[in-house]
């Protein structure tokens, strides 16, 4: 066997095999029979296409689009689609067992499109009767149905009494489903199906939902429809209980709005399938108006940013934005924005900083870094000749290191002016500061006229102040014996 066929093989088991897993089991007691039905009703889906198909028509749709029949008039009425009309199901199962006779006249007695005598003509070659291909599929159902039950004495005892038919084996279900009924007692089945409507009925909502909603309609209707019409709920309970779900939510816009759409459709009080539309939407346009609401309130936390949750980027060429430049750059000729280039001083601080030193950007940066840290200088040691003075003149418990400085420098009687560093020069020692004391010719030579200070700190800024003579001669004595004289040039 190639491998193709092998996988084609294992995907027929499998299909085959899977649904029947599926299916709900039973174990043969009356008290569950009526829940395994229900049960199983819903899942029909899960039999094989062939023997859903059987459960609700009695006929066999073949691959080569060929309906098999038991009969002439099942055929017909297959035809006709009286038998679809009927709604059979799985528990409720067309009648085989006499070739639809009993069917086949109550469609006359209806009035349905059937003839009165019917012929081998009124059939087409798409319905070939063929009854032994029936009675096989029939059996198939039963196996399948028999293999739900758990217990073994239960099986047997079923296998036995439907003699070999699927569809006589679902009539006993349904009648032992009912076994404890009389006219003075309800079944197990039938109390066990009013306690879960009971159920139902008590389950509310717990917010504005149409899944809730449809959950607990479906619930209630599928159990109602399984009751005996007699002890059925009514199109206006079922009504009048549809409405007070929504009006037990507590919500004023949604009452007033079923009132309305109720009001404005024309909806009777007792008609439960229009209530349930007329429900439906309003549920749907306040699910709707909530998600809007939901949208603003998202859209005010960002700022009103809208949907995108940022504004749109400048559409400006002057800022660049993520785009590359149209046109090359007029520093480099290379494609990008000109304030980002390195090769020019004015490039924004940002690219300057990682510029390389020795490049127009980087060289800018290193200027500008400069011309920070001395403005900062400046403004940190600057002092005012008043200050200066005031330092120079100090009083008899002064620093002797400032008042020796300014006697060495002044012992030249003719000098006018002397150069000297910041008024805080008197805090620092004067062998870290002198490094020279030199005298610049005056108009006559040999004669100074000018006495100058150098400083050894190139961090200390320099400020020309003019000395009174009064000051020069007071402290001529004083500088003899501190600071020696250097001789001139």
């Amino acid at each position: 066997m190639s491998k193709q066929n092998r996988n084609k093989n294992r995907a027929a088991a499998t299909e085959a095999d899977t649904p029947m897993e599926q299916l709900p089991t039973f174990d043969g007691t009356q008290l569950d029979m009526g829940i395994w039905l229900r049960h199983l009703l819903n899942c029909v889906h899960l039999l094989p296409p062939d023997l859903a198909y059987y459960a609700i028509t009695g006929a066999h749709a073949t691959r080569d689009h060929k309906t098999v029949v038991l009969s002439l008039k099942h055929g017909i009425l297959l035809k006709s689609g009286y038998i679809h009309s009927q709604n059979f199901t799985i528990t409720n199962p067309p009648p085989n067992e006499d070739n639809y006779d009993a069917l086949y006249a109550k469609a006359l007695a209806e009035g349905a499109t059937v003839p009165a005598a019917p012929t081998d003509a009124d059939l087409t070659a798409s319905y070939p009767i063929a009854p032994d291909r029936i009675k096989a599929l029939d059996m198939q159902l039963m196996n399948e149905l028999l293999a739900l039950i758990t217990s073994s004495g239960r099986r047997q005892d079923y296998a036995r009494r439907a003699t070999h038919s699927g569809f006589k084996l679902m009539r006993l279900f349904d009648k032992d489903k009912d076994q404890g009924l009389t006219a003075y007692a309800e079944s197990p089945h039938l109390r066990g199906l009013k306690l879960l409507l009971t159920s139902a009925l008590q389950k509310r909502m717990t917010s504005k939902s149409q899944r809730q909603f449809d959950a607990i309609r479906d619930e209630i209707e599928e159990i109602n429809t399984q009751i005996p019409a007699a002890s059925q709920m009514t199109s206006p309970q079922l009504a009048e209980h549809y409405r007070r779900l929504i009006y037990r939510l507590k919500s004023d816009s949604l009452r007033g709005a079923l009132s309305t759409d109720l009001t404005i459709n024309n909806v009777p009080f007792d008609d439960a399938e229009k209530t349930v539309q007329s429900i439906t939407r309003v549920l749907t346009s306040q699910l709707v108006d909530d998600q809007f609401d939901l949208l603003d309130s998202e859209e005010e936390k960002r700022g009103g940013a809208g949907f995108i949750g940022e504004h749109d980027p400048k559409k400006s060429g002057l800022t660049g934005g993520d785009k590359p430049p149209k046109t090359p750059c007029h520093f480099c000729g290379k494609l990008h924005w000109s304030r980002t280039c390195f090769m020019n001083p004015n490039a924004e601080e940002k690219y300057k900083k990682i510029a390389p030193k020795d490049s127009p950007a980087g060289l800018a940066w290193t200027k500008q870094l400069a011309d920070k840290s001395t403005k900062k200088g400046k403004d940190k040691t600057a002092a005012t000749p008043a200050t200066a003075a005031a330092n120079l003149a100090g009083d008899s418990d002064g620093d002797a290191t400032m008042e020796g400085l300014l006697a060495g420098a002044l012992d030249n009687v003719d000098s006018t002016t002397i150069v000297f560093g910041q008024a805080n020069l008197a805090h620092h020692q004067p062998e870290d500061l002198i490094t020279a004391v030199s005298q610049t010719p005056g108009p006559s030579i040999g004669t100074p006229s000018r006495t100058h200070l150098a400083y050894a700190s190139p961090t200390l800024s320099r400020t020309r102040t003019a000395i009174p003579p009064s000051s020069r001669s007071s402290s001529k004595a004083r500088s003899k014996s501190l600071l020696p004289r250097l001789p001139p040039h």
